[in-house]
């Protein structure tokens, strides 16, 4: 099939062919591709990850020094601000949230990444943190399920709360310094919550298991 083309200052028709435009489409998605794969392996991502990872690290140690009450209270004020104002001048995370700054700042220098829209951008985490939303398992109609896919969903949920996490950490610092702290802090503790609740749902999960 050709698509025809009439140009107004000729009385001649052009003929394009569609598997040209085909060929020039998959070149730039190839182009595209490339692109998102070329800042997804580039040191400035890598280090931006790291320093989220470092950052996690950090309040880990925090947080597995409370008794279980203590991290039980932490994590349900996750959203309230006077809460964690005051956890985070216990505290102290300065040179990690200073780190994530710094690789940030190179990640969004990064020439690359600069070229890429926002889909890509989207794409970009995505792709390295494998998918958004709550993945949390459904049973068929009280069918019997199988560790297996209990497994596969709490993994999915996992892999949900730390995609959700790198993302905020992103926005969280471009607050000023004393709110981006807070802000740091409650996302760790979300996302701490999140993983509670994928155990939580992975726990009812096996119960539907078929012995």
């Amino acid at each position: 099939m050709t698509l025809v083309i009439h140009s107004c200052s000729s009385n001649e028709y052009d003929f394009v062919d569609d598997d040209a435009l085909a060929t020039e489409s998959l070149g730039n998605l190839g182009y595209r591709t490339t692109l998102v794969d070329s800042v997804a392996t580039s040191n400035d991502f890598l280090d931006f990850v790291e320093s989220c990872n470092l950052f996690s690290d950090k309040m880990d140690e925090y947080i597995s020094a409370l008794s279980q009450k203590e991290k039980e209270e932490l994590i349900s004020n996750a959203n309230n601000d006077d809460f964690v104002l005051k956890f985070i001048d216990c505290i102290d995370i300065e040179k990690e949230v200073l780190a994530i700054s710094l690789a940030k700042r190179r990640l969004l220098d990064n020439t690359s990444f600069l070229r890429l829209n926002e889909s890509e951008k989207s794409q970009l985490f995505d792709g390295c943190f494998v998918t958004r939303g709550h993945m949390l398992m459904k049973t068929r109609g009280g069918e019997g399920v199988t560790q297996q896919e209990c497994e596969k969903a709490k993994k999915k949920a996992y892999d949900s709360a730390y995609d959700a996490f790198i993302r905020r950490l992103l926005l969280c610092d471009d607050l000023p310094d004393r709110e981006k702290y807070a802000c740091q802090v409650a996302t760790k503790l979300n996302y701490e919550a999140e993983k509670s609740q994928a155990d939580t749902e992975y726990k009812r999960c096996m119960e539907k298991v078929k012995k």
